[in-house]
């Protein structure tokens, strides 16, 4: 087989060949292959789902929040069940120290 018939051949199929090398570089061999492309598009859907879950929770914190602002006893609830420390006298000592607003004079300092 001679150069010559070796070139007739692909002569015949240069379209496909082209077009597989064309495919070779866009899928694997690029900067910006599909590959990455994929990749990058599961992690921006990933950080998409975790913006709506913070958002979500943002909400639903910050409705806490002025609930827990309005209601004195629904405080303590929440102080007890969160911290489980507040019992007896430590517990008046801090609603004491809550009512006459040192805590707040304190984050300010």
């Amino acid at each position: 087989m001679t150069w010559k018939n070796f070139f007739r051949k692909i002569d015949k199929y240069k379209y496909l060949i082209a077009l597989l090398i064309f495919l070779i570089l866009i899928i694997f061999l690029d900067n910006n292959n599909l590959i990455k492309l994929r990749k990058y598009k599961k992690e921006l859907n990933q950080a998409k789902e975790q913006n709506e879950y913070y958002k979500h929770k943002i909400v639903e914190d910050s409705l806490e929040m002025q609930r827990l602002k309005k209601d004195k006893e629904q405080l303590e609830i929440y102080a007890r069940k969160t911290y489980c420390r507040f019992t007896g006298l430590y517990w008046v000592i801090f609603s004491k120290l809550w009512a006459s607003n040192v805590f707040s004079t304190i984050a300010q300092w």
